[in-house]
């Protein structure tokens, strides 16, 4: 599955979380950023940030012990 990198995915998780929980305020994790975003949405904690342009994209390839590799193309 690829995700696009507009911020768009994390502001329908936000609403979604927001009508379900009480709570208002959470934090996010991204193993990789890319540096350019669409929507106002801040990451908390960022293992690895990366400028790129919007046609290069990351892949992140994991198995049950973690994280394997990442590599763009």
């Amino acid at each position: 599955m690829m995700l696009l990198n507009s911020g768009k995915n994390h502001a329908v998780c936000y609403e979604a979380f927001s009508r379900l929980f009480i709570q208002r305020k959470y934090k996010t994790l991204a193993l990789v950023e890319r540096t350019h975003k669409a929507f106002p949405i801040k990451t908390d904690y960022v293992g690895l940030s990366v400028a790129t342009t919007l046609q290069e994209h990351i892949y992140v390839e994991t198995d049950e012990a973690g994280v394997k590799g990442a590599y763009m193309e």
